[in-house]
């Protein structure tokens, strides 16, 4: 009997410990489901910044794409300019080798019948291309192009 009497005394005192414990565990229980709460905020945010962030990688993996196929393009354009920049020039230069080479003014005063009538013919045809050209460039600014060029001799220059 002296068991069971110190155990009812004991009662209340094993009550409020357990009522405590259950407290203690409550309060961490509903502290540790805030966290959780927060913690899955926190990584549905990440989440979408994670696919905002994919898109616009993806968005700047295109443009460089892009941008390497248009520089790809450009750098054979170039290429194609410098081949006809080479050409023109070594055009430029036999032209120059044979006005070096011949003295036009000592032919023209020796045989003035066979270098004037040349001159003359050149100096009319390019007054009419220069005429021509200014005539193109007002009609196009009414908006009507009444010629078209064609000169087999510039095909290569349109």
């Amino acid at each position: 009997m002296f068991g069971i009497i110190n155990l009812v005394r004991a009662l209340p005192f094993m009550l409020l410990i357990s009522g405590a414990g259950y407290a203690y565990h409550w309060y961490e229980t509903q502290k540790l489901k805030s966290q959780i709460a927060d913690l899955k905020y926190t990584a549905l945010q990440c989440e979408q910044r994670s696919e905002i962030l994919e898109a616009g990688k993806q968005h700047a993996e295109r443009l460089v794409d892009q941008m390497q196929v248009e520089n790809q393009e450009q750098q054979q354009r170039i290429t194609v300019l410098q081949r006809e920049n080479q050409t023109i020039s070594k055009q430029r230069d036999e032209y120059l080798s044979i006005f070096k080479r011949h003295d036009l003014t000592n032919l023209a005063r020796a045989k003035p019948g066979l270098i004037e009538p040349r001159i003359n013919k050149g100096t009319k045809a390019v007054f009419d291309d220069v005429e021509q050209i200014t005539q193109e460039n007002e009609n196009e600014q009414d908006g009507f192009t009444p010629f078209v060029y064609d000169d087999p001799a510039l095909d290569g220059l349109q």
